[in-house]
This record gives structure tokens, sequence and C-alpha cells, in this order.
């Protein structure tokens, strides 16, 4: 389907230039931005499909998603909208579109303004302006560059494909989001799937061959099957990232390491005692039981806020894999039906880790 068919003009530009659209000036800018928004989605959606790829694709390739951001921002640049508000909106609602869940849009948007930094993304964003333009001067133009990339980079055989990180678990689980965190740190792309409490798939025979524990995560990389959130971090790190999030100096790795086995050993085992009684099962442990439980879970906070007034991080002055294993720990007490202590420096890393690309949209969910 050519641009020309969307745009229903013989000017793919003149449904975004704002002197010359296609249904007169639009004054009004909601009804600029839905038009543009749905102008946008419909031509990628068309760009896609012209080069054998799907909407899938965007989640899992940072060339594709920068082309589709390179695309929606030179829209709103041509169209003149104000980058800060109008131009954000537009993108927002675009991605929103595309996708076919408009409710993820927003989060998909600020998801690309993390990749900004990415070479890949970079050349993608680049590719999709040119395309654009293409098709601005010749609506029954193919996607050249987009097309290219296709037949060059996703035409891969089954083993390819098959060689990409797979992780099991739920999004709301704390051991889950630890091995979230350490991923979105190292930029890997990684296919996940729903897993456990109401998604099932635990105890079935296929999932128990990989995981005879019936829990989550677990990773596939390759032939390689691993289970337990913390040696899942540690194996990544020390594969993906010496010397930064595997710190390469034996001293500097015990000491993230002791905090990442002090987490399941001690932070852990109380603060699930108190998360189940007040969350997931109210009321479900006796009072002596769960008054012991909330002492045992206020003491461990004291030890952190303790590192914490000493240390910038809790492997030291960098971001470890230590900070993965406990951010998501510390998150969940934060937000705790329940009064607890202040305590600044706990605070401090808690904003510190949520201010890092990407690990807004890991912690920030609902309790349950």
């Amino acid at each position: 389907m050519p641009f020309v068919a969307i745009t229903s003009s013989g000017s793919p530009f003149s449904a975004i230039d704002p002197e010359h659209a296609r249904c007169g000036p639009m004054t009004d800018h909601l009804d600029r931005i839905e038009t543009l928004a749905n102008i946008g989605s419909s031509l990628l959606g068309v760009q896609l499909e012209a080069a054998g790829l799907t909407r899938e694709d965007i989640s899992t390739d940072r060339w594709i998603f920068g082309y589709c951001f390179g695309l929606f921002e030179a829209m709103a640049r041509y169209a003149r909208l104000d980058q800060y508000t109008q131009g954000m909106q537009m993108m927002g609602a675009g991605f929103g579109q595309l996708i076919g869940d408009k409710s993820q849009g927003p989060n998909l948007f600020r998801q690309s303004l993390d990749h900004q930094e990415d070479p890949a993304f970079q050349e993608g964003a680049s590719f999709g302006e040119t395309d654009l333009l293409a098709w601005a001067a010749d609506a029954n133009a193919l996607p050249a560059n987009l097309t290219r990339y296709a037949r060059n980079h996703k035409s891969q055989d089954s083993a390819t494909r098959n060689a990409m990180l797979k992780l099991w678990g739920r999004t709301n689980s704390l051991n889950v989001q630890k091995v979230l965190l350490c991923l979105n740190e190292l930029k890997l792309p990684f296919e996940r799937f729903d897993a456990g409490m109401q998604f099932g798939v635990v105890k079935t025979p296929e999932y128990l061959r990989m995981n005879p524990n019936s829990n989550v995560p677990t990773l596939q990389d390759g032939d390689f099957i691993l289970w337990e959130s913390n040696v899942i971090v540690r194996y990544l790190s020390s594969l993906h990232s010496p010397d930064h999030l595997w710190p390469t100096d034996a001293r500097e790795r015990a000491e993230a390491e002791r905090w990442m086995d002090w987490q399941q050993t001690v932070h852990n085992p109380s603060l699930t005692t108190v998360f189940w009684n007040l969350v997931r099962h109210p009321g479900s442990i006796g009072e002596k039981e769960f008054a012991q439980a909330c002492e045992r879970t206020e003491r461990a906070m004291d030890i952190l806020e303790a590192r914490l007034r000493e240390s910038k991080w809790l492997g030291g002055e960098h971001f470890t894999m230590a900070d993965c294993a406990l951010a998501p720990g510390i998150h969940r007490y934060l937000h705790l039906p329940a009064e607890h202590p202040q305590r600044p420096d706990v605070r401090r890393f808690y904003d510190a880790v949520l201010s890092r690309p990407g690990a807004r949209e890991i912690l920030l969910l609902p309790l349950t």
C-alpha cells in the first residue's frame, strides 16, 4: 500500500504540513496530534509489512526501534510541533497505535529516550527520517533502508534466533526484577515469557525440565539453562560486564557478593513474611510471628542504612550487581502498607536506582 493511500492526498507531506493539512488547518492541537499519530503509525505499519517485519520486532531490535522513533520524530519536527509537549504526546500516541496498545505507547516512548546513546538505535533513527523523506518525494517508493536492514539482519536462521536470551517470569516478581534490572543495565536483547502465579506455566512438564523448583526466574542462554535469581545476575554480569557490574578486583567483588548473599539469607526471608501477611495473604500468620518478622525486617533495614551512609552503592562507589539484587526488595519494603522509620540513605539509594534509565519501568509496579 503506497503512502498516498494513507494520506488520501497527492503528497504525503500534505497531511503533515500545518499550513496544508488534508482536513484543512488543524487549529485544535489535540486533533492535530491524534491525526499525526494515526498517519505515522499507519505509515510504519505499511513499512514494516513491506520489509517483511512485524510490530513485535520493535521491542526486540534496537535498530528497528530507532527507525520508528526517527520517523515519528521527523514527522513532529516537520509538522512544527512543540518538542517537549505536543511532540512527546504525538510520539507516545503513535507508538501506542503502532503496537496496538494505546496505554503502553507513552512507556514505549520513554524507553526510546533511554536508548538515545545506542549506536544501533541512532543509526535506525537517521534512516527512519531518510525513508520518510524518500516517500515524500515518491509515494509509491518502498522503505529502502528498512527493507535493506531486514534483508541483511533479520533473515536469521532458527538457530540464531534461538540463541537470544530467554527469561521466564512475571514482571512483578521480586526475583525476576533483579534479573530485569541486570539485563537493562547490560542493554542485552532478550525474550520474556510470563510465568508464575496467575500465569501458571511453572508446573508444566516442559518448565519443570528446565527448573525442577517450579519457580521463577529461569534463564536460557542458548543450550544453557540457569535458575536462582542471584546466580543469574552473577552469570550475566561476569559474562557481559567485567569491571562494571562484575568487579574484577577480588575484594570489590567479594563486597558485592556479600550483599547479594545477605539479601537472600537475612533481608528477604523476614521481608517476605511481612509482605505476605500485609499484601498477598493478609492476616495469614499469627500476631507473634508477624511481630518477630517485622522486627527482623527493621533490623535488616538498619544494616542497609548503615552501609549506605558510608557508601554510595552497596558494592562501593560504583553501581554493581549487588544493587541489582537489593533494589527490588528495598522497593517492596518502602511500598508496604505500613509505617516504617525514615532512613534517608536508603531513600537516597532508592531514588538513585530509579534515576537510572529503564529502572522505573521495572520497579514501579503495584505490589501483588
